[in-house]
């Protein structure tokens, strides 16, 4: 990490650019000794954006469990997977599984209701 004074900025900013493209993953500037902001690779960026918002997707999951846990309601995972946007993260070793767990669930409403 490289430290700059504010004032140094506008006369450096093309190096502290080339410092970023260079491997320097953030810059954090400075005045009168104290951190005023931080320059960051725009990979970087986009990475903390992204862990950002899975963090709030994590946290908006874990309410909906803890409101299904106080109601006694269940929730179907592909219900859960929409919401949350995934069901293109769900692979085909995920969702076997699920089609057998729904398919054996209905037959034994099926044979329950027949008895």
């Amino acid at each position: 990490m490289i430290r700059k004074e504010i004032t140094e900025y506008p006369d450096e900013l093309a190096d502290l650019v080339g410092q970023l493209r260079d491997g320097t993953d953030k810059i954090i500037l400075t005045k009168d000794g104290k951190d005023v902001a931080i320059l960051y690779t725009i990979e970087l960026y986009n990475q903390l954006i992204e862990e950002l918002e899975d963090l709030e997707d994590i946290r908006d999951a874990e309410y909906e469990i803890r409101e299904h846990e106080r109601t006694g309601e269940s929730i179907p995972i592909e219900e859960i997977m929409r919401e949350f946007g995934m069901e293109d993260e769900i692979d085909e070793e995920v969702q076997a599984p699920l089609q057998n767990r729904s398919k054996a669930s209905t037959e034994r409403t099926t044979a329950t209701s027949t008895q």
